[in-house]
């Protein structure tokens, strides 16, 4: 039952929100710690109903821990007032459809965040932590990133067109339909993230991680890939001659 459940997650059922790409991830730990035959009948049953145990208090601890965040409320409103909350916690906080263009949100905690749609042109992101955080449609182009943690974040649609995003981790984020046309990704951290019909014209992949990244050969094929890591091994398409 544990191993019926665990391909329907890991094949079937595609990262729609944080949720679902988290027990996806913790799934792929399970799967590596429960063996496929132990050799002995009865261990093997113990070990699937363990498996099974451990699965459903897995679902229980992502949905506490996406749903537990708790922002402090002056630092939403300062944000909203002055269009800046530099380190602040945010975590969890409703940002959705807001004008933050500009603003300054360096080193803030942003984790969990709900960003649908919200405005972030040009805006001060460094060091800020979005980890979990649903930026569906979120506009971000020009937006300064240094240091962002996008980890298993929802950025799906969002618009990121010529953005620096050197050693940005989008480990395990959802970037379906997301907008890099121009963007530098060198060196950034993109396994098992989902890149499936990612606008890539013109990005600079060269030396990124994509060696577990659900993604086409197609969607690659207008981008800049230097001793990128692939599905296919170690690229080189449209580097520049020196």
């Amino acid at each position: 039952m544990f191993a019926m459940i665990s391909y329907y997650v890991l094949h079937k059922w595609p990262p729609t929100n944080t949720k679902s790409v988290m027990v996806r991830r913790m799934l792929l730990q399970l799967n590596r710690a429960v063996p496929v035959n132990t050799g002995e009948r009865g261990s093997y049953k113990m070990r699937a109903h363990m498996g099974i145990v451990r699965f459903m208090l897995l679902l229980f601890s992502v949905s506490a821990s996406v749903n537990a965040f708790a922002f402090e409320e002056a630092d939403l409103n300062q944000l909203k007032s002055s269009n800046r909350c530099p380190q602040c916690n945010l975590r969890g906080a409703n940002l959705n459809w807001m004008d933050l263009q500009g603003a300054n949100l360096s080193q803030a905690d942003l984790r969990g965040a709900q960003c649908v749609q919200t405005n972030l042109r040009n805006a001060n992101l460094s060091g800020a932590n979005l980890q979990g955080a649903n930026m569906l449609a979120a506009s971000l182009e020009g937006a300064v990133l240094h240091g962002v943690n996008f980890t298993a974040a929802n950025l799906r649609a969002a618009n990121l067109r010529g953005t620096d995003l050197r050693r940005i981790n989008f480990r395990a984020a959802v970037l379906v339909g997301t907008n890099f046309a121009g963007a530098d990704l060198s060196e950034a951290d993109l396994r098992d993230a989902w890149l499936y019909d990612a606008e890539l014209s013109g990005a600079n992949l060269s030396r990124a991680d994509l060696s577990t990244t659900k993604v086409t050969y197609h969607e690659l094929d207008d981008g800049i890939l230097c001793n990128t890591l692939t599905l296919w091994g170690e690229l080189s398409l449209g580097c520049p001659a020196y």
